[in-house]
C-alpha cells in the first residue's frame, strides 16, 4: 500500500470525549469484597450496547482466530473496539458481561486504547481480573494517582503478566513487595519518575525472570542504590534515562551482566563521567544495541571505543554532537541501523562516514545540516530500506533531487516532509514515486508545490486621443 501524505504536515488525531466514571473504589484497604463488587455491577441494568460494538463482540464470539496484527491494522476492528473502550469508560455495564467473548489480544488492545485516553482506573483492573481476563502488558501510568501498595497486590493476581510499567507514583519498598507475585512471568519492568527508587531495587531483584529493565527519572536513584540490585542473570536490556545521581555504573553489576546484556541505553545522564561511560563499553562488549541520546559533549571522547564493539548493529545518537565522531562511526562496518535527529550532522561527514557503512538499513538524520549535496552517496548505500531526511536543508526542484532514489533497489520508506524542495504538481509526485520500484510509504506535503504561473492578462485597449476642441464640445 503507498501511502503520501499530501496535506499539511502533522497527522490528525481524533480524540472522543466521554464522561468519566462517577463511581469510586469502595472498598476497604484489605481488599475485601472486589471480586463481590464486580460481581454486583455486572448484576445491574445498564443501557443496550452500541451497535457496532455489539457486532464486534458477536464477531469475536464466532471467529476466534483473530490475531494481533488485525486489531492494530485493521481500521474496521480499531474503531468499535475504541467505541467498547468508551463504553468501558462510561459504565454501560451491559458491555461488562461481553467482556468475557474478548480473547487475550482483545483484551490488551482494549487496555491499551484506554491507557492511551488516560481512562484506565483501579475498578477496571479489578473487573478484568473477576472476568478472567488475564492481561499480558499494562501501563499503570494512568492509575498514578491512586496507585498503593493494595493496587499493587490486585495487579500481581494477574499471572500472565510479562510486562509492566509503573510511572508517577510513590511506592515504598513494602508498597512494592507484592510485585515478588509476579517473579515467573514478568519480564519487562519499566519505573519512570518513582519516589523511593533505591528501596524498590530491592524488591526488583527477586524478579529472576526480568529481560528488560527500565529506569528513567528516577531523582533519588544513585550508584549506591544501584548496587543494591542483585544480580539477575536473564537480563538483556537495559536503560538508564535522566537519572541525575547516578555518576556511574557499579562494578557488580556490570560483571553480572557481561555475557548476556545486549540492549543498552544511556540517555540524558548529564552526571554520568567519560571514565564511567568508557568502564561500561569496555565491560560490556556483546551490545548489539546502543542508545547514547542528547549525550554530553564531555562523554564524547569515551565514544571512541564504539569501534571496539564488534557486534553492534543499531546505534542511536539523536541529539548529540556526532560531528568530531568520523573515525569510530566508520569502523562500524557491520552496522544495519543508524538514528541521528537533531544530531550535528553536515554534508562533510556525510562523505566522510556513510560510503563505509555498506550494511545500513535504517538511516535517520532527520532535522540534521544536511543538503542536496548529501543525497546520492546515501542512494548508493543498496540496502538502505528506510530513510528520514525531513526537516532538512535539502532544497530545490524535487523531481531532480530525488532522482537519485528512482533506481535504489530496496527503498521502501522516505520522508522529505518539511523540506525545501519544490514539486511541478500533484500528479509529478504520483508519477515519480510510482518510479521507485519497492517505495511503500512516501512522506512529503502538497505545501512544496510550485504554485501554477498566472494566466498572462489581456493587453489593455490603448485610449484614443480625442481633440481638444472635441472634448469641449462635449461639455456643452
Amino acid at each position: 500500500m503507498l501511502r503520501t501524505r499530501a496535506y499539511g504536515g502533522a497527522s490528525s488525531s481524533s480524540s472522543s470525549s466521554s464522561s468519566d466514571s462517577s463511581s469510586s473504589d469502595s472498598s476497604s484497604d484489605d481488599g475485601s469484597g472486589s471480586d463481590d463488587e464486580a460481581a454486583q455491577i455486572a448484576d445491574n441494568p445498564a443501557q443496550p450496547a452500541a451497535p457496532a460494538a455489539q457486532a464486534l463482540i458477536s464477531s469475536l464470539a464466532v471467529d476466534a482466530s483473530l490475531t494481533r496484527e488485525v486489531l492494530v491494522t485493521d481500521p474496521v476492528v480499531i474503531l468499535p473496539l475504541a467505541e467498547l473502550a468508551l463504553a468501558v469508560v462510561a459504565e454501560h455495564v451491559e458491555r461488562y458481561r461481553s467482556l468475557a467473548l474478548l480473547g487475550p489480544d482483545v483484551a490488551n488492545a482494549l487496555v491499551k486504547i484506554l491507557v492511551s485516553q488516560g481512562r484506565f482506573n483501579f475498578p477496571m483492573i479489578r473487573l478484568f481480573l473477576a472476568q478472567k481476563l488475564f492481561l499480558t502488558s499494562l501501563d499503570l501510568a494512568p492509575c498514578a494517582a491512586e496507585m498503593n501498595g493494595y493496587m499493587l497486590k490486585t495487579v500481581a493476581r494477574f499471572d500472565t503478566l510479562t510486562v509492566l510499567r509503573l510511572e508517577g507514583c510513590r511506592l515504598s519498598q513494602a508498597d512494592a513487595r507484592p510485585l515478588k507475585s509476579l517473579a515467573s512471568t514478568l519480564q519487562r519492568l519499566e519505573l519512570v519518575n518513582i519516589k523511593h527508587g533505591n528501596a524498590l531495587l530491592q524488591v526488583v531483584g527477586s524478579l529472576v525472570n526480568l529481560r528488560a529493565l527500565r529506569l528513567e527519572q528516577l531523582a533519588e536513584l544513585t550508584a549506591a542504590g544501584l548496587a543494591l540490585l542483585p544480580p539477575l542473570q536473564r537480563v538483556t536490556n537495559f536503560a538508564l534515562v535522566q537519572c541525575p545521581s547516578v555518576e556511574y555504573l557499579p562494578v557488580p553489576l556490570l560483571q553480572a551482566w557481561k555475557p548476556q546484556l545486549s540492549h543498552l541505553e544511556l540517555s540524558e545522564c548529564d552526571t554520568l563521567t567519560a571514565d564511567a561511560l568508557r568502564t561500561t563499553l569496555m565491560a560490556w562488549p556483546n551490545i548489539s544495541v546502543l542508545r547514547l541520546q542528547k549525550i554530553a559533549s564531555r562523554l564524547l571522547p569515551a565514544c571512541q571505543l564504539l569501534s571496539t564493539l564488534p557486534r553492534l548493529r543499531n546505534l542511536d545518537m539523536s541529539g548529540s554532537d556526532v560531528a568530531h565522531l568520523t573515525q569510530p562511526f566508520s569502523a562500524l562496518v557491520h552496522l544495519t541501523g543508524l538514528v541521528l535527529p537533531n544530531a550535528d550532522v553536515h554534508d562533510a561527514w556525510v562523505q566522510s562516514v556513510l560510503p563505509g557503512l555498506k550494511s545500513l538499513q535504517h538511516l535517520s538524520l532527520s532535522n540534521t545540516k544536511i543538503t542536496s549535496t548529501s543525497l546520492p552517496i546515501i542512494a548508493k548505500l543498496n540496502r538502505l530500506n528506510h530513510l528520514s531526511i525531513s526537516t532538512t536543508s535539502v532544497e530545490g526542484d524535487a523531481e531532480e533531487v530525488l532522482e537519485c532514489f528512482v533506481a535504489h533497489p530496496n527503498l521502501e520508506y522516505l520522508n522529505v516532509d518539511l523540506c525545501s524542495i519544490v514539486w511541478s504538481s500533484s500528479e509529478a509526485i504520483d508519477q515519480w514515486r510510482q518510479r521507485v520500484p519497492h517505495l511503500a510509504t512516501f512522506l512529503t506535503t502538497r505545501n512544496d508545490i510550485a504554485p501554477a504561473p498566472a494566466p498572462n492578462p489581456a493587453p489593455a485597449r490603448p485610449m484614443r486621443e480625442t481633440p481638444r476642441n472635441v472634448r469641449r464640445s462635449r461639455r456643452r
